[in-house]
């Protein structure tokens, strides 16, 4: 399997490159840096990489809601992104009951209709549509997905 490179780290989140795919796992609190510190990451990635690219974001339970401010300027980092027509995004929200639907509607809001967006319960949903969609293996993206979550615990 092909190298996975961290790109950027903080106690919350964890993002790495793996062939065209940025892995995102976030178990704890989203900054105002966190975004910017993502974004950068993002934008640099996307730079090195030719053809169909996707991202897939994984958010765990541990998850927690940014607040208003962080959220607009998520919101317009992924715009920025999302304008490369090149870039597809899976994301898993993970989690049963209110608050997991909470979260989920809050990642829909912010990347609310774009059809390269997809919003999922489940790691393994998330990474099989995105394997799909990019012509990967599913089971290597589905490895790289949980050694990242293993590492950020």
């Amino acid at each position: 399997m092909e190298e996975v490179e961290q790109l950027w780290s903080d106690s919350g989140n964890t993002v790495v490159r793996w062939r065209s795919v940025m892995v995102q796992v976030r178990r704890g609190a989203l900054s105002m840096e966190g975004v910017e510190g993502i974004g950068r990451a993002a934008q640099a990635a996307r730079a090195a990489m030719s053809g169909k690219m996707g991202a897939l974001l994984i958010l765990e339970t541990t998850a927690e809601v940014p607040t208003p401010d962080v959220r607009d300027r998520q919101r317009d980092v992924l715009k920025s992104l999302m304008a490369d027509e090149r870039l597809h995004i899976s994301s898993a929200v993970l989690g049963e009951g209110i608050a997991a639907s909470m979260r989920r509607t809050v990642v829909r809001a912010i990347i609310t209709g774009n059809p390269r967006v997809k919003v999922f319960s489940s790691v393994d949903d998330a990474v099989k549509h995105l394997a799909g969609t990019l012509g990967l293996p599913a089971a290597e993206l589905g490895v790289v997905a949980e050694k990242v979550r293993a590492g950020s615990r």
